[in-house]
């Protein structure tokens, strides 16, 4: 069996009204992988939650999908000893799927009553939120000189109107997955170099072993099945 997947998903992060005291830098979360598109960022209500009046420091909460590797624990973890006193970040869970959590945090945020203070999120939502006053303008915090560290496409996705609204996370990529064991006993040394030679490998293992699919990818009516079309449109060369 062949099968498309992601390593993630694309996301960024912003902030919420009043994220740092005037004059002062953000501090940085450490990063979870290359310069990329998932954002993250404030929401409009957040920060404002006791910056200063702790005698241990700033809370802040921040909104993410479940962490099934660990490494999101990991780097909250790393970022509050490296800030103990000063800055102490939170995780609340959010749901796992896209549509979901953007409901979720959609309807806290027009609540005006959301305890989340960062918002890790899809690249589509920075624009709809920022245009709805939900988020922070972040362009005189994340200078030109820090966006000098991240791809052109990530930094495209968390800027609306002229303006900068979040901060790329990481980066995901699309992947190309085997079953090395059934293409060796159909006689395949290796998975296949082109569309052609994939169907062919395909159908040979479908009748070789009775594997129901050959073939699998994230072809549902949602966003995961728009980002696969579109990885095959321009892998055929199709860039407009």
């Amino acid at each position: 069996m062949l099968g498309c997947g992601r390593s993630g998903k694309e996301k960024p992060w912003t902030t919420a009204k009043r994220l740092w005291p005037a004059g002062d830098q953000p501090a940085r979360l450490p990063q979870a992988g290359g310069s990329g598109a998932r954002w993250s960022g404030p929401a409009r209500r957040g920060w404002l939650r006791g910056w200063g009046d702790q005698a241990g420091g700033t809370t802040i909460t921040l909104a993410f999908t479940p962490d099934e590797a660990g490494g999101l624990e990991k780097l909250i973890r790393r970022f509050n000893e490296q800030n103990r006193g000063e800055v102490q970040v939170k995780w609340r869970e959010m749901p796992a799927l896209s549509a979901d959590y953007f409901e979720q945090i959609q309807a806290e945020l027009q609540s005006g009553k959301s305890s989340v203070d960062v918002i890790g999120g899809d690249v589509i939502w920075p624009a709809q939120f920022a245009s709805n006053g939900y988020i922070l303008d972040l362009t005189d915090r994340f200078t030109s000189g820090m966006q000098e560290d991240y791809l052109e496409g990530p930094l495209e996705s968390v800027q609306y109107q002229g303006k900068t609204w979040g901060v790329p996370w990481f980066t995901d990529a699309g992947m190309f997955y085997y079953r090395m064991d059934l293409l060796e006993k159909s006689g395949f040394s290796g998975p296949p170099r082109t569309w052609e030679e994939m169907k062919q490998v395909a159908r040979k293992v479908q009748a070789d072993h009775g594997t129901k699919y050959g073939f699998v990818f994230q072809g549902a009516q949602d966003e995961g099945g728009v980002v696969d079309a579109l990885e095959h449109v321009w892998n055929a060369g199709e860039t407009s």
